[in-house]
């Protein structure tokens, strides 16, 4: 398993002298911590991440790859692929779709391993690493989605996972995170970056879509 690298964490030892700035030196709180500085590990943590996730998937954004320290070793595509996941997110959230039963998520044609994931989920429970083999299941899943058929029929709102929640298009996100992290980010992924990419973008651009957006507006 790939860990990648720990970004902005500072460690000072505790026999390490505390560097404090002339103007702060007077203040009572910078005191105290000059104080307490030998007796306790004084570290400062700056974690960098994907901004306005939904509350939803608080619990889960380290799973989601969206916070360091895998969140800045991964490619800049990953970072516009979330930006663009957050967008289609809110918008799929205004339908009010709610969460797959499991029998609707044991229904899905979608890769074993995200399956396993959705009920886990469901149970509040952890995911072991995927398969060894997920980096080529998750490649011929998603250039077998047929997506410029979708595009044309507009039907892409039919499919079960095109919901907001831990049952719906997160899964494509998920994918592409296991593939760089566990697989690394070479051809193929980049290559299925630009393939969820479009499909979000199919998405959003959905004229049902668009239209309810735009009558939940004009009703708040």
């Amino acid at each position: 398993m790939k860990t990648g690298h720990s970004h902005g964490i500072t460690e000072a030892d505790s026999n390490d002298e505390v560097q404090v700035p002339n103007n702060l030196k007077k203040s009572r709180y910078v005191s105290n911590v000059i104080h307490i500085a030998p007796t306790i590990d004084c570290v400062i943590h700056s974690i960098h991440g994907l901004a306005s996730v939904p509350a939803a998937y608080s619990a889960i954004k380290q799973e989601l790859g969206l916070v360091d320290p895998v969140w800045s070793s991964h490619p800049a595509e990953w970072k516009r692929l979330c930006t663009l996941w957050l967008r289609v997110e809110g918008s799929l959230a205004k339908t009010g779709r709610p969460d797959l039963t499991n029998q609707e998520i044991n229904n899905l044609a979608v890769p074993p391993d995200i399956v396993n994931w959705m009920l886990r989920k469901k149970l509040s429970q952890e995911h072991p690493q995927p398969d060894g083999g997920f980096d080529k299941v998750w490649t011929t899943f998603l250039s077998r989605l047929a997506i410029s058929d979708r595009e044309k029929t507009s039907d892409i709102l039919q499919e079960m996972w095109c919901r907001p929640g831990h049952t719906g298009i997160v899964f494509l996100l998920l994918g592409m995170h296991w593939q760089a992290e566990y697989f690394g980010t070479g051809k193929d992924w980049h290559r299925n970056v630009k393939r969820v990419e479009h499909i979000f973008n199919i998405i959003i651009s959905h004229p049902s879509l668009y239209v309810f957006n735009l009558l939940i507006r004009y009703v708040s």
